[in-house]
């Protein structure tokens, strides 16, 4: 039985809380037989248990964090409350909340990182639970000089230290590059390692990388930036390193020779990479000795360019040439100094000359129009091939000769000869122009074709149609075959097609209409065609042809979709 009586005592076997509750005992005075009735409040106690541990929000917490908290939760009955300690002290204040287990730690300091406990308490007892709290710490870079001062060949160390916990991970790198690894670089730059522990707090370590440059070269200027990091945060630093070099010519521009001719005035150009910016000035050579030249003709010495910011100056020497014999194309001197030393460079003024003659090559013949191939000569006399100049006429004919010029820079330049005579010897001569004039002209010989019918038309109107129920035909300007064109003919027909939406790989997959309904233009000089009363968002084949009296081109074929819309089953055309 759960209830056992027992002398002046009740006993109550497997106690749960249910047991809990008000127990009556039942007094009864023996000399008298009076009942006294005696009610006794029982109470189940269960000892506090903190089952789940202790639970740190956040999980990593770092110095920096506005809020962290221990939360503590314990079963037990009656409800157990808390108390929290920090390496044994007890912890009080607004910041305890002793009914709920809950301690809360505003504007997280590396002086939060402990041991702490929770004790759960009640009437019967009470449990304790620890945990230690790791304060993490977010990487702080120690002070570096914004700018690192050095001088070409000499040594400079720049060290890049910070500390954190965990102990961060320190590199450098300097902009436009990737991140520098530890070792010898191909620049000679070496990257050091340097670890330790120097603070007074040993949780915080530190690290630091070591840029060593054992021969500074101007290669070296730019800007580095420390970057460091671990798992909480990370810090960067940025560093101008500024280089004193005597001045050099390792720039982008590389010119060496420059090119004049009569009436032009040439521009000689040099570019100076130096820190301090290079001053410059122009020498030239006169009887075996070196002159400097002056601001007089046939020279002009524009002012002296520099752009700090990348360690450049340029300078121009300009000189006008007179004749084609002139004694001003020779070599010239180009000296930059600056306090660290000087440098010079020799450029010369070569003669420009016309270009050599173009390979022509007749790659199309018709009965009044032939295409040429133009290849650029590889020699330029010094300067671009800007187009070509062509004189034709029939052969033999020294009065109707035609002129043409092309302008081209192009290395293949395409030319097409129009409105000439059917069945016709032709001689053309072609010349490459260039700023000196131009290049021996060549002579080529053809002959056009008879007259014929039309060449087939070349359709450029596109596959996909911007209106529902018409649709506008288009081609470039036809060759009639040597014989005016006296009409256009046009045939489309609803068709079912294949292959996508890319209309080049559209084929016809079915027929809708059997026939074609054909249009006509009696224009000489249409260049387009509007078919009507087309179906919305359907495929239509399309053929144009031209007329002359020689007789019909063959039929140029295109495949069309109409454009989403109405519907309507009428056809019609209009010329364009």
């Amino acid at each position: 039985p759960k209830y056992i009586i027992q002398s002046n005592q009740m006993i109550i076997k497997n106690l749960n809380d249910a047991d809990t509750g008000s127990y009556l005992c039942d007094i009864i005075v023996m000399s008298t037989g009076e009942n006294r009735p005696f009610y006794i409040d029982f109470l189940v106690v269960r000892l506090p248990k903190i089952d789940t541990g202790l639970f740190i929000s956040p999980n990593n917490p770092k110095v920096g964090d506005q809020k962290m908290t221990i939360t503590c939760h314990a079963t037990g009955f009656p409800q157990p409350t808390y108390e929290f300690y920090k390496s044994g002290n007890v912890l009080s204040g607004v910041n305890v909340d002793a009914i709920n287990g809950i301690y809360t730690i505003n504007d997280v300091k590396q002086a939060d990182e402990s041991d702490y406990s929770c004790k759960a308490i009640n009437i019967g007892g009470s449990d304790v639970q620890n945990v230690r709290v790791d304060v993490k710490v977010p990487p702080t870079i120690e002070p570096i000089d914004d700018i690192t001062d050095a001088v070409e060949g000499g040594q400079e160390r720049v060290t890049c230290t910070a500390y954190g916990d965990p102990v961060p991970t320190v590199i450098w790198q300097k902009q436009g590059l990737p991140a520098y690894t530890d070792g010898i670089k191909d620049s000679g730059l070496e990257i050091i390692s340097v670890d330790g522990n120097n603070r007074e707090d040993a949780e915080i370590k530190t690290m630091g990388k070591v840029m060593n440059f054992a021969s500074i070269t101007p290669q070296d200027v730019g800007v580095y930036t420390c970057i460091a990091f671990n798992v909480v945060g990370n810090a960067t630093k940025v560093v101008k390193f500024e280089v004193k070099y005597k001045p050099n010519f390792d720039t982008d521009y590389q010119e060496k020779v420059f090119f004049g001719w009569k009436g032009h005035t040439a521009n000689l150009t040099c570019l100076v990479s130096a820190n301090e910016i290079a001053l410059i000035q122009w020498n030239e050579q006169i009887d075996n000795r070196t002159a400097r030249i002056e601001n007089i003709p046939p020279f002009t010495l524009p002012s002296l360019q520099q752009f700090t910011q990348f360690y450049l100056s340029s300078s121009s020497l300009m000189v006008y040439v007179s004749d084609e014999n002139s004694p001003v194309f020779k070599d010239y001197i180009c000296e930059a100094t600056n306090t660290m030393g000087k440098a010079s460079r020799t450029v010369t003024l070569a003669r420009a000359t016309s270009p050599g003659a173009p390979t022509v090559e007749v790659t199309s013949k018709l009965s009044t129009k032939v295409t040429l191939k133009v290849q650029a000569p590889t020699q330029t006399g010094g300067l671009q091939v800007t187009g070509y100049h062509f004189s034709y006429s029939p052969a033999g004919d020294t009065v109707n000769i035609v002129d043409k010029d092309i302008d081209s820079t192009l290395g293949s330049t395409i030319v097409e000869l129009k409105d000439l005579k059917p069945n016709t010897d032709y001689l053309v001569r072609s010349s490459a122009r260039n700023a000196v004039g131009l290049s021996t002209a060549i002579p080529t010989s053809f002959q056009t074709m008879d007259v014929s019918k039309p060449v087939t038309l070349n359709i450029v109107s596109p596959a996909e149609g911007s209106e529902p129920t018409t649709y506008t035909v288009q081609w470039d300007e036809p060759d009639d075959g040597g014989s005016p064109i006296t009409q256009y003919i046009v045939k489309c027909r609803q068709v079912q097609v294949q292959g996508g939406p890319d209309p080049t790989q559209w084929v016809i997959s079915g027929d809708i209409d059997p026939s074609y309904m054909i249009q006509k233009s009696y224009d000489p000089n249409a260049r387009s065609y509007t078919l009507k009363g087309l179906v919305a968002n359907a495929n239509y084949d399309i053929r144009v042809s031209a007329v002359n009296k020689e007789g019909e081109s063959p039929e140029a074929f295109k495949l069309i979709r109409t454009s989403q819309g109405g519907k309507s089953q009428t056809g019609k055309g209009t010329n364009g």
